[in-house]
């Protein structure tokens, strides 16, 4: 991909802002800020969860992602209620491949310690516990759920809660009307052979700005795409979510970002793009 397709603006890489589960503070963190920027996110939202709670913490409303839209970012799809679409297994897979890609193993094995352990001591509240009865119909019913509440407007990108996806679930996805999908596996978007099997970096317990530089650097030299996730934005957290990042720290990495030659746009952009001009 690296050699083949050139990048809008003679950038050297793509790079994607992504946030997970639609919280109410990320969106007021960063919606205007990073419009104000003139740089575009890409909202991953839970359609059944939205003007509710999600993990017991606030989610933006209907309103909330109808201004998003209006500003240029891209409002996607995180399934309608959240459920887990693959069995345990599918989430092995994505944790060896991100250890055999990782610049720094170190870091990355630090990366997961540091995450279970913020997770055993994270308390996962009860929501509301509705489902579908058919987890596949998820994407289906949230991108009709969320054109419904966005007039005029197309849903295209898609993110498997938790990550976890296999052949029957990218068979939904597709046949649900979306170009491109996000999983959990770690690593830079080359020589992309799926958009159903994007790759992403979550930010999290161990995996700050330090550890975020060589793999910025690493898309740089291979002309790839990368693809940065969030959940919680907010300058407090009070129930220890364990995916949490300051509104300083997510600033910090957008201005680090920002002094890089990276063609920053959302996933529907990028799909697009490559879709466009792949020989």
């Amino acid at each position: 991909m690296s050699s083949q397709i050139g990048w809008p603006d003679g950038k050297r890489a793509a790079l994607t802002i992504t946030f997970d589960d639609g919280y109410a503070d990320t969106f007021h963190e960063t919606s205007n800020w990073l419009a104000e920027r003139d740089l575009r996110a890409t909202y991953f939202v839970i359609s059944h969860y939205i003007g509710k709670s999600f993990e017991n913490i606030a989610t933006a409303n209907w309103e909330n992602w109808r201004l998003a839209a209006s500003q240029g970012h891209e409002i996607a799809s995180h399934s309608a209620t959240h459920a887990i679409m693959a069995g345990p297994l599918s989430g092995i897979d994505p944790v060896v491949r991100g250890i055999l890609s990782d610049p720094d193993r170190f870091s990355y094995f630090r990366q997961i310690i540091l995450r279970l352990f913020a997770l055993r001591k994270y308390k996962k509240p009860a929501d509301d516990n509705f489902s579908l009865n058919d987890p596949l119909l998820e994407p289906q019913v949230s991108r009709r759920e969320i054109q419904q509440h966005l007039p005029n407007y197309q849903v295209l990108s898609y993110s498997y809660p938790a990550g976890r996806f296999n052949l029957a679930v990218c068979k939904a996805v597709i046949a649900a009307g979306y170009i491109s999908a996000r999983g959990n596996q770690a690593g830079i978007n080359i020589g992309i052979n799926s958009f159903f099997e994007l790759r992403n970096l979550c930010l999290g317990p161990g995996l700050e700005l330090p550890e975020l530089e060589p793999w910025l650097l690493r898309a740089l030299n291979q002309g790839g795409w990368l693809i940065i996730t969030f959940h919680l934005v907010s300058k407090n957290n009070p129930t220890q979510y364990p995916y949490h990042c300051s509104v300083s720290g997510f600033q910090q990495i957008i201005h680090r970002i920002e002094k890089l030659p990276f063609w920053v746009a959302t996933q529907q952009a990028v799909v697009t793009h490559l879709q466009a001009n792949t020989p």
